[in-house]
């Protein structure tokens, strides 16, 4: 397998480290690439997206799907996982807190004009809160991996994530 070619500004590449040697976690599965047509692969996956009617974002844009699988290490994966559990369970308790105590508000956190004026605030919650409950009960956290590895959240959809939907399409396209 040829060496793809790096430059160091370029962003992080999943499959192939700066030598362009693939990274270890894919050796083995661009081995057992080499030869395929990727192309008509990627062009056989998009028709099918484009079959079921699956689109992406108000403008309905085409909803693209890399045939490729990402690959995690195990430690990447923990190390993943404990961080966005951790993030929803931040954003779990700042949700009780804000229908509840409202320490964020009395301690000059956040704005009381924040909360009060945000879209989706529900003054009728602050009299049902209660701490012993989960109150984010399903969670999209946008994920995408920096230029030096790391993975960074840049979005939270915690009303009515989309991305179940997508990744039901995108499996049964791929």
């Amino acid at each position: 397998m040829a060496a793809v070619p790096m430059i160091a500004t370029d962003p992080y590449h999943e499959a192939h480290v700066a030598s362009g040697d693939p990274r270890g976690p894919y050796k083995a599965l661009l081995a057992a690439l080499a030869g395929s047509d990727l192309a008509a692969l990627e062009a056989d996956v998009a028709a099918s997206l484009a079959r079921d009617g699956v689109t992406f974002g108000p403008d309905r844009s085409r909803f693209r799907v890399d045939p490729v699988p990402r690959l995690l290490t195990v430690q990447e994966w923990a190390t993943l996982c404990a961080g966005l559990c951790q993030r929803v369970k931040a954003l779990d308790h700042f949700v009780c807190d804000v229908y509840g105590r409202r320490r964020v508000i009395r301690e000059g956190v956040v704005p009381a004009a924040a909360v009060s004026s945000a879209s989706y605030f529900e003054p009728l919650l602050e009299r049902v809160v209660h701490e012993d409950r989960r109150w984010i009960t399903i969670a999209g956290l946008d994920v995408v991996r920096c230029p030096d590895g790391a993975f960074r959240v840049l979005e939270d959809n915690v009303r009515t994530p989309s991305g179940i939907g997508y990744a039901l399409a995108a499996r049964e396209a791929v």
